[in-house]
């Protein structure tokens, strides 16, 4: 048994993706059709802000991306995403959590001349710094939390080649491949879970879905989840209305 049977198995799974690393910004200023941390999100013509059905305080705006310009092809008809958060009730995607503490928007066709500005009717006291991105491509393998979803045969095989610490040649094989080893905001690509696996199946196909973001807790941006947690963002292409939203934190 030697690593090249691992990385044999291992490779057909890698996927392309883009991180992202927020960088401040004092002009975001109005709503735009791209990619940025806070400031003013992309709206469009009937859109209101979403305010918290628990709480009735209107969501913090996290970020949007635009996917154009990423990696990531995501399902048919979706162009861009907006997030938003109530950081005074928290949620972390727990089954029993009221829907609307969070709120993903997808949009079809963004464009600047689409773009309209929302108000608030409130000061947001969370508010996200105002930040661009640098955007860089990655690639991603599942972690070891996550292996098993998606190839048992790779554990098993780390396994063979070190008994004692059977994650140990999974991980270096990763890293390796990937050139990573730490968190980051990433859009699509496999999740790296601060606990462990949690991806979601659709209720309506029961597949697993998607990660489409991972959203690091950033210090530019002034987000933190938790303790030094990050939230994923994930969804189904054969049903994109379904989006499920999960928060972990060490």
């Amino acid at each position: 048994m030697n690593t090249s049977q691992l990385e044999a198995v291992v490779t057909p799974h890698v996927r392309v993706c883009s991180c992202l690393e927020p960088k401040f910004d004092g002009d975001l200023e109005s709503p735009a059709a791209r990619t940025y941390f806070g400031g003013q999100p992309y709206a469009e013509s009937g859109d209101a802000w979403p305010s918290c059905p628990t709480c009735q305080k209107e969501l913090s705006f996290i970020c949007q991306v635009r996917f154009s310009e990423t990696k990531f092809v995501p399902p048919d008809g979706v162009g861009l995403f907006t997030f938003f958060y109530c950081w005074d009730c928290s949620p972390w995607g727990l089954d029993d959590e009221p829907s609307g503490q969070w709120v993903v928007r997808f949009y079809s066709a963004p464009s600047d001349e689409r773009a309209i500005r929302i108000q608030r009717k409130a000061r947001d006291d969370y508010e996200t710094t105002p930040c661009s991105v640098e955007v860089e491509s990655a690639k991603s393998l599942p972690d070891w939390e996550g292996i098993d979803v998606y190839c048992r045969e790779a554990s098993t095989l780390s396994a063979e080649l070190n008994d004692d610490e059977p994650w140990e040649p999974y991980t270096e094989l990763v890293q390796q491949i990937t050139g990573r080893d730490d968190y980051a905001t990433m859009i699509g690509g496999y999740p790296r879970w601060v606990q462990s696996e949690s991806t979601p199946k659709c209720s309506q196909c029961h597949h697993l879905m998607e990660q489409f973001a991972q959203i690091d807790s950033e210090d530019e941006a002034g987000l933190m989840w938790g303790d030094v947690g990050c939230v994923y963002l994930f969804c189904c292409r054969r049903h994109p209305s379904e989006i499920r939203f999960e928060l972990q934190c060490h």
